[in-house]
């Protein structure tokens, strides 16, 4: 298993101190698994990048960290930002931020990585011959 692109250190420098917050190493190396993946799925090895100098080191703990403070920004209700409440006539409204956990690689995020872009595509099913 590969070392996590981010620390808790690295996070508590960017965000400052978390109130004990159990979830950050595990959050921390899980968006480290993200950004691999997709890396690779694009054919790009960050860590050779890293080691050659062609990526900061930091830049890639940067987007670590953004990933977990995503899936740390959960409500009180997984993924709520804003609760409301009414008793009468039974009201009630959530504004989401994100699922639980849900990990966001932003297209920020992949252009500071040097990753490609998501891009869409199509395909021509009528025969134009």
């Amino acid at each position: 298993m590969a070392e996590p692109l981010a620390t808790e250190g690295h996070y508590k420098t960017l965000y400052g101190d978390t109130p004990a917050e159990p979830r950050l190493a595990g959050l921390l190396a899980k968006a480290s698994r993200i950004i691999r993946a997709e890396a690779t799925r694009a054919g790009i090895d960050i860590d050779a990048r890293i080691t050659s100098g062609a990526l900061d080191p930091d830049t890639a703990a940067d987007v670590a960290c953004d990933m977990a403070r995503w899936a740390l920004s959960c409500g009180p209700v997984d993924g709520a930002t804003a609760i409301t409440q009414t008793t009468g006539p039974f009201s009630q409204n959530l504004t989401l931020a994100t699922p639980a956990g849900s990990m966001i690689l932003t297209r920020a995020h992949r252009r500071l990585l040097g990753l490609p872009s998501q891009t869409a595509w199509q395909a021509d099913l009528l025969d134009r011959g």
